[in-house]
């Protein structure tokens, strides 16, 4: 018998994802899940996770995140190569990857979008986070 194929299921806590779910209990001998991904339901990707022993986790979509950035639209033009660390000041600020308010082509970690900092919903939050050295 051949190793079982590896699989990495997107959007694991919707209907399509369930429906996947059921083909990967019904054959563990010829299908390996290694990946899961969801975009709203952290709860329901742990426990799959736990049930199939998955490591590798992605939680894309829950919350946009503010970052340090100003937004200037040209500032990359003329920035440092490594580590830019966006303009001093501005009037809008950037927020990185998508949301559960967005649609499907926005939820993503590379999305960028700029807008004022007294804007606030629920689909915004940030993230701690600590110089290493």
């Amino acid at each position: 018998m051949s190793e079982p194929k590896k699989v990495v299921l997107l959007g694991a806590t919707g209907s399509i994802g369930k429906s996947a779910l059921r083909v990967l209990r019904a054959h563990p001998d010829r299908l390996q899940l290694v990946g899961l991904s969801a975009h709203s339901n952290a709860e329901g990707l742990f426990a799959i996770a736990e049930e199939f022993g998955v490591e590798e986790l992605c939680l894309s979509g829950n919350a946009s995140e503010w970052v340090h950035d100003w937004h200037f639209p040209e500032y990359y033009l003329f920035s440092p190569k490594e580590n830019p660390q966006g303009p001093e000041k501005g009037q809008y600020k950037i927020i990185r990857g998508g949301n559960w308010r967005n649609s499907i082509e926005y939820v993503d970690l590379t999305y960028r979008n700029a807008t004022t900092p007294r804007m606030r919903n629920t689909g915004v939050g940030f993230r701690c986070a600590k110089n290493a050295s």
